[in-house]
C-alpha cells in the first residue's frame, strides 16, 4: 500500500495488542527497512489518537502525547513464527499509520532506553531445556537385536537314511542384525554340525556368507527371516572322510526369540531347531 502511494515511512509506531508479538516487529523491520517503535500501552494508542483528532485544534495543542518507550523485541527463534505473525502485519500497519496521524507525529526518542522490554512490549521467556527424545526405529526392528552376535550352540535335525537325527554345533558363526532390516551371516569361522547315526559320525562344515531380510514382532517376540542372497555351502564328511557338498538350505519358518543385553536365544515355532548366542558388539 505504501509503495503504491509512493510514501516512504520515516518512523513506524506499533499500536494495538498485536504489536506485542515479536514476529510483527521483526517482519515490519525487514519489509520497511525501519525499526518499529512500540509505544507504552499500545492497545490504548488508537483510542487516544481518535480522541485527539476529534478535539478542537486549541485543546489538541495543550494535550501532550503519551510518552513513547522504545522496545526492541527479540527476533523470532523459529521461521514458523513469521508465518503466524504475517496475518496481523497489514492490520497493525494500518492502525499504526492512523495513530501516528492522530498523535501529530509524537516526540519519542529512537535512541531511548530498552527498559520498555519489561513495562511495554514484554519479553517472552526462554523455553526450558528438555531431554532429547528417544530414538525411534522402523517397524519390525527390535533395538535389542541390533549388533553382532556369535553363536555358542545350535541344534538342527537331519534326515539320515530316512530317519531324523539331531545335530549339535555351529559355534563361532557370526551374524549381524542391521537397522535397515538386513541380517548378514558369516560362516567363515563356524564349527561343524555333528550327528551320530548307527555308529557313523556325520559332519557338515559350513562356509560362505548369507544376507537376509529380517522382521521382528515386538509383541509376540517372533523373528521372521527371508534369504536375499547367499553363497553358503556345506561339505559333508562321513567318519572324517569327504562324502558330498551341497548348498545350505534355510527353513522359512519363524522363530521365537529372547533377547537380553548379552544373550540371544531362538527356538523354531515347529520345534525343528534352536540356537543360543552371545553379543559381540
Amino acid at each position: 500500500m505504501l509503495a503504491e502511494a509512493g510514501v516512504e515511512p520515516g518512523t513506524v509506531f506499533l499500536v494495538g495488542a498485536a504489536s506485542r508479538m515479536p514476529a510483527v516487529s521483526s517482519t515490519l523491520h525487514r519489509e520497511l527497512g525501519v525499526e518499529p517503535i512500540t509505544v507504552d500501552q499500545p492497545e490504548l494508542a488508537v483510542a487516544e489518537g481518535s480522541l485527539l483528532g476529534a478535539a478542537p485544534p486549541a485543546a489538541a495543542a495543550e494535550i501532550a502525547p503519551p510518552p513513547l518507550v522504545v522496545a526492541r523485541p527479540p527476533s523470532p527463534a523459529r521461521r514458523r513464527g513469521l508465518t503466524l505473525g504475517a496475518a496481523a502485519v497489514a492490520l497493525v500497519l494500518l492502525a499504526g499509520v492512523a495513530a501516528y496521524a492522530g498523535l501529530g507525529g509524537g516526540n519519542g526518542d529512537p535512541g531511548g532506553s530498552p527498559s520498555g522490554l519489561a513495562a511495554g512490549a514484554g519479553s517472552s521467556a526462554r523455553p526450558s531445556a528438555s531431554a532429547s527424545p528417544a530414538k525411534s526405529y522402523p517397524p519390525g526392528v527390535d533395538p535389542c537385536l541390533l549388533g553382532t552376535w556369535r553363536m555358542t550352540n545350535a541344534t538342527n535335525f537331519w534326515s539320515i537314511n530316512n530317519v531324523e537325527r539331531q545335530t549339535q554345533g555351529q559355534a563361532g558363526q557370526l551374524f549381524t542384525f542391521r537397522e535397515d532390516g538386513t541380517l548378514v551371516i558369516d560362516d567363515s569361522h563356524t564349527e561343524p554340525e555333528v550327528a551320530i547315526a548307527d555308529g557313523v559320525r556325520w559332519e557338515a562344515r559350513p562356509s560362505g556368507t548369507t544376507t537376509m531380510r529380517w522382521s521382528a514382532n515386538l509383541e509376540t517376540k517372533e523373528l521372521q527371516e527371508a534369504v536375499i542372497s547367499t553363497d553358503a555351502k556345506r561339505k559333508v564328511y562321513r567318519n572324517g572322510k569327504f562324502f558330498t557338498e551341497s548348498n545350505t538350505e534355510f527353513l522359512p519358518e519363524p522363530g521365537k526369540y529372547v533377547c537380553t543385553a548379552t544373550t540371544l536365544t531362538e527356538n523354531s515355532t515347529l520345534g525343528k531347531w534352536s540356537s543360543s548366542a552371545t553379543r559381540v558388539s
